[in-house]
């Protein structure tokens, strides 16, 4: 799959063809004032977070076959609902990397929320062990203006992105999430106790996200976290920028937590989260 470019929107990204866009449009309130529309549009996406893969199955059916329909069936956004809603408030690399991430199989995506002036340097030196792969593919989220008043809450990107956590194959059934009883299926319960934490974010993990924060940066460390659905942190672990790469390639996001199941006996500290994960 291509990269997405982030100064052009990708035909797959275009403006009423991503599964927010048509949920965004179908529940939004056009007689709240303009200045209520930042509030509507975070309540909007809080509520597609709440949502099941059951409660999304329709937006995403709906863009699966939106190319396929004929113009009045499309139901297209116009002019003025581009300008007002949907490009007010998401970038057009934000609009990409939605579609781009999403998916059953995607690359995680990488945050930076910290700006401070005196940890610049060490933003530089961890990033220089991963750029160039994240720089070629377009993953990482890097603006100031947007993500510089985050601060420890890194989870409000999902406002802005809400389909980032959605990461299983809608097909078939809209009933059925195949992907987490696959997951159910073919991890066995631990027969420790102090595994059942890892056991059961295991169960709910769904996506990979890269955060540097003001504390990864302060200890030259990046945090990965584990995301349910809901784009919710169910495990976290911290990792050398170094050996970020080396991560990378043991699959499409790494490893999976249930693969960190069969090391626990190996390795006991793995069944604790805010490990820092080796690979050397």
């Amino acid at each position: 799959m291509a990269s997405p470019p982030t100064d052009t929107l990708v035909p797959e990204a275009q403006y009423g063809m991503l599964p927010f866009d048509r949920f965004v449009l179908d529940h939004w309130d056009y007689g709240k004032s303009v200045e209520q529309d930042q509030q509507q549009w975070d309540d909007l996406a809080r509520v597609w977070l709440s949502k099941d893969h059951v409660g999304r199955s329709p937006y995403w059916e709906f863009c699966f076959e939106i190319e396929h329909k004929p113009a009045e069936e499309a139901r297209l956004p116009t002019q003025e609902q581009i300008n007002r809603v949907l490009a007010q408030h998401q970038t057009i690399k934000e609009r990409n990397l939605s579609w781009y991430a999403s998916g059953s199989f995607h690359d995680p995506v990488w945050l930076r929320t910290c700006y401070a002036s005196d940890l610049a340097p060490a933003y530089e030196e961890m990033v220089v062990h991963f750029y160039d792969e994240i720089r070629d593919k377009r993953l990482l989220l890097d603006d100031e203006t947007i993500y510089g008043n985050f601060g420890q809450d890194w989870a409000r990107v999902f406002l802005r992105l809400p389909t980032l956590p959605d990461t299983i194959p809608y097909l078939g059934d809209p009933e059925i999430d195949v992907e987490s009883q696959s997951i159910a299926n073919l991890i066995e319960p631990p027969q420790e106790n102090s595994e059942m934490p890892l056991y059961n974010a295991a169960l709910k993990e769904k996506s990979v996200i890269y955060v540097m924060d003001e504390e990864a940066l302060q200890t030259k460390l990046l945090k990965v976290y584990w995301l349910d659905i809901h784009g919710n942190s169910v495990w976290y672990n911290k990792m050398l920028p170094q050996e970020a790469n080396a991560y990378e390639s043991r699959g499409a996001a790494g490893e999976r937590l249930d693969e960190f199941l069969s090391k626990c006996y190996e390795d006991p500290s793995l069944r604790e989260p805010g490990t820092l994960l080796s690979y050397e």
